[in-house]
């Protein structure tokens, strides 16, 4: 499942649909509003294979590796 930030611009999100790329965006289709970034961590486990598409510099860290998802 392609999952985006909620800081995703919703011209990118339009493109994407255009292309039938599914995907679910973080306060629209799944979690919440303002949702802070130790909360997008453990809603990537509940899913199934997810990939997380994020502008945010603070999913770089190295320590978030895990083989349960994948961060973009």
């Amino acid at each position: 499942m392609n999952v985006l930030d909620e800081n995703v611009l919703a011209s990118q999100r339009h493109l994407l649909r255009g292309w039938r790329i599914p995907f679910r965006q973080i306060a629209h289709e799944i979690g919440r509003q303002g949702m802070d970034d130790d909360e997008i961590i453990p809603l990537l486990h509940g899913l199934r294979q997810p990939t997380f598409f994020t502008l945010d510099d603070d999913f770089y860290k190295r320590n978030l590796c895990h083989a349960r998802y994948c961060l973009v």
